[in-house]
C-alpha cells in the first residue's frame, strides 16, 4: 500500500496537533479569512496566516500598517521544519487541443524568464519556477515577497490523488469543527479519518 492509499488521522501526532490547535482558539479572533486580513490591517490582530497576495492587498488598503513576512513557525526550536502548503498555478492543454504544438510554445513562453517575472512583478503573488530566480534584482527590493520565495524550500505540494479537491475540503471542515464546537478531537478525527479513506 503506498503512502496515498490510508488515511492516518488517527496517529497520536495528527491527534497532538488537532488539540494544540484547539488550544489557540482561546486566544485566536476567529472569523473569514477577508475578516482576518482586515483586522491584521487596522492593528487589530497580531499575525495571521495568509499568501503573498496579502503583501500587496495590506499596503495598498492599510499603507500606515508596518508588518513584515516569516517563514512558518518550526513545531518545537530543534525539531520539525517550516512547513506550508504548496499550491501554485497551473497552466494545461485540453486533450482536445488540434495545435500541441502551438499551445506548448505558449506555455514555454509564459514560464520563460523574462515574462515569469513580469507576471511576478505585476501581480505580486505568483512566483516563478525557475531555479535561481531568487537572484533576480526584484527580490532584493521586495523582501517581503522574497520571504514566500524562499518558503518554498519547505512547501509541500498536495498529493497527485483524483479526489484532491474533495479532501482539501474534508481538512478544511475538519479544522472549522476543531475551532468551532465542542466535539471531542477523537470523535472529529474518526468520522473524517473514514471519510477520507472511502476517497482513498
Amino acid at each position: 500500500m503506498s503512502r496515498f492509499e490510508k488515511s492516518n488521522l488517527k496517529s497520536d501526532p495528527v491527534i497532538e496537533a488537532a488539540y494544540y490547535y484547539r488550544s489557540l482558539k482561546d486566544y485566536a479572533l476567529l472569523g473569514k479569512e477577508s475578516e482576518l486580513a482586515e483586522a491584521f490591517g487596522k492593528g487589530k490582530l497580531g499575525f495571521f496566516f495568509a499568501g503573498p497576495a496579502y503583501i500587496n492587498n495590506t499596503q495598498r488598503d492599510y499603507p500606515e500598517t508596518i508588518f513584515d513576512v516569516a517563514f512558518i513557525p518550526k513545531p518545537r526550536e530543534n525539531y520539525g521544519y517550516h512547513a506550508s502548503f504548496a499550491g501554485g498555478e497551473v497552466l494545461g492543454i485540453s486533450s482536445q487541443c488540434k495545435n500541441i504544438d502551438e499551445a506548448w510554445r505558449v506555455v514555454e513562453y509564459l514560464l520563460g524568464e523574462k515574462v515569469a517575472m513580469q507576471i511576478t512583478r505585476t501581480t505580486g503573488e505568483v512566483f516563478p519556477t525557475k531555479v535561481g530566480i531568487e537572484k533576480d534584482p526584484w527580490f532584493e527590493s521586495h523582501p517581503l515577497h522574497r520571504t514566500f520565495l524562499e518558503q518554498n524550500q519547505y512547501a509541500v505540494p498536495f498529493p497527485p490523488l483524483a479526489e484532491a479537491n474533495k479532501i482539501e475540503q474534508l481538512f478544511t471542515n475538519i479544522v472549522e469543527e476543531i475551532l468551532l464546537t465542542n466535539t471531542p478531537i477523537e470523535n472529529i478525527l474518526q468520522k473524517y479519518n473514514e471519510q477520507i479513506q472511502s476517497l482513498l
